[in-house]
């Protein structure tokens, strides 16, 4: 499901506790909704996605637990908590950003070609008027 840097340990283990409380796969998603395989990709990295956040909640509250606290032992716990706060941080962020943005759909592009399109003057000359400079184009 998810290649290259984004398998983590925390990711893995979100994703058999998501399964487990009876989330589907991408492939079961698709077959049973009839939606692209994205939208299914998506779906499965939101519930994991929350499963990571609800983990990271509850290792904040430990953390914020030990903060008054003295002790040698104390503050290896609480060095300990916040890293794993810091590490499901990370795996949320990686979730979050996985996704390619595809340019090449955006306006301005031709999508058959991918070349960018360039605008006619009076396009231009238009969209300029419009936002309050130069002449009208359409008047000669």
């Amino acid at each position: 499901m998810l290649r290259g840097g984004l398998i983590t340990k925390n990711i893995i283990t979100a994703f058999k506790e998501y399964i487990k409380s009876g989330g589907r796969k991408t492939t079961e998603i698709v077959t049973k909704s009839n939606v692209s395989r994205a939208i299914a990709k998506s779906d499965v990295k939101s519930g994991i996605r929350d499963r990571l956040k609800s983990k990271r909640t509850a290792a904040m509250v430990q953390r914020d637990s030990l903060k008054n606290k003295s002790g040698t032992f104390n503050r290896m716990q609480r060095n300990k908590k916040q890293k794993e706060v810091r590490e499901l941080t990370q795996d949320i962020n990686k979730l979050n950003t996985s996704k390619k943005i595809n340019y090449k759909m955006s306006p301005g592009f031709d999508k058959f070609t991918d070349k960018k399109l360039k605008q006619s003057k009076y396009q231009s000359d238009l969209r300029r008027f419009n936002e309050g400079y130069g002449r009208d184009p359409r008047k000669k």
